[in-house]
């Protein structure tokens, strides 16, 4: 487990470097201000890239696929040392060409639905970067983000809780498809319409599944993984109406794409990271807390605060402040989740003397 340490202190690195670098961009006074450019590029293709390539490298069992966290890994200490032009979003292209060519190889021995939405998310994510390292405009690389994280989340979901229900399976189903489609059909021809109606359809039909399926293990472990999962849903809905709603709004960009970034991504990270803490200190469960509510609470509620209040209704004074909440939760949630993975392990090598 050791050895997988590094790996996942790259990801935490990218993690807290992208929300600091979010931190400059709503008026924080924090250096250095050259990293204010590279928040989406920090959170998606370094954090995020860098978890998703542990999770995939643990799973496959092949020593060979931990090339893939080790080249978004080496992208984010690129731009932290301040290399900030071709290098690191070459490394981080190549990472997603190589969790492409896994999901092929998987695809192709297990070829499963589950297997296919994790294939679609990595073509989004090969496609974002790609786009990124010669053409990097956010706006036009941004849904392409969101299929990868999308695609992820949705995979690991359904493989926890298939889809019984016909109508609700194929409702995802196509949501899935009209999604993926939009991608290639520019905002101004109804491209707008096709993305948020893809994912309203996804999430409307997971959390159809999600409230039919029986959670967690223990009663406060039950209420916090359904609401943490519950909430992710409902700020994927929102992100969705969002997109068709606000597209004309000044502030409709930010509001729908941080409802997704920071409602829907990190509501599943608060609880799916449980399980990776307690795998990688080879725990026999979650370490969980009931602390870890407020941080879920807080979480939410800051980002109600910052899409509805300060992007909606305008309220400017209220951006900057909802986005350091925003900050502090996530910040919170680590300490937090650190903290409770060695006391739970404290605990159980004492109790095994």
């Amino acid at each position: 487990m050791k050895s997988k340490l590094p790996f996942f202190a790259l990801a935490l690195v990218g993690l807290l470097s992208g929300v600091w670098a979010g931190l400059i961009r709503i008026g924080f006074d924090l250096p250095p201000v050259d990293l204010a450019t590279l928040h989406g590029p920090l959170m998606v293709g370094g954090f995020v890239g860098t978890l998703i390539g542990v999770e995939r490298s643990i799973l496959s069992g092949n020593g060979k696929w931990w090339l893939i966290p080790a080249l978004s890994g080496a992208a984010i200490i690129a731009w932290l040392a301040g290399f900030h032009q071709v290098a690191p979003y070459f490394l981080i292209a190549a990472s997603a060409l190589l969790v492409l060519l896994q999901a092929i190889l998987l695809l192709s021995s297990s070829p499963t639905w589950v297997t296919f939405v994790q294939f679609c998310g990595a073509i989004c994510f090969a496609g974002g970067n790609i786009r990124l390292l010669f053409n990097p405009v956010m706006p036009a690389i941004v849904p392409f983000w969101m299929g990868f994280v999308l695609c992820f989340i949705l995979a690991t979901r359904l493989s926890e809780n298939p889809a019984k229900n016909v109508l609700m399976g194929g409702l995802i189903k196509v949501g899935l498809v009209v999604f993926l489609v939009s991608l290639i059909v520019p905002f101004h021809l109804g491209g707008y319409y096709l993305t948020g109606g893809g994912l309203v359809a996804i999430a409307l039909g997971m959390i159809y599944i999600e409230v039919q399926t029986d959670q967690g293990m223990g009663w406060s472990y039950k209420r916090y993984s359904f609401a943490a999962i519950m909430l992710g849903w409902f700020w994927l809905l929102t992100s969705g109406i969002g997109i068709m709603l606000w597209k004309e709004h000044i502030y409709g960009y930010d509001a729908t794409t941080h409802s997704f970034f920071v409602g829907f991504l990190f509501s599943m990270v608060f609880i799916h990271a449980l399980a990776k803490a307690s795998y990688l200190a080879g725990l026999s469960k979650p370490p969980f807390h009931p602390v870890l509510f407020a941080w879920l609470v807080l979480l939410s509620g800051s980002l109600l605060l910052r899409v509805f209040a300060a992007d909606i209704l305008h309220i400017i004074s209220l951006k900057k402040w909802s986005g350091l909440l925003n900050a502090v939760s996530i910040f919170g949630f680590i300490l937090s989740l650190i903290s409770l993975t060695l006391l739970s392990k404290h605990r159980s090598n004492h109790e095994s003397v």
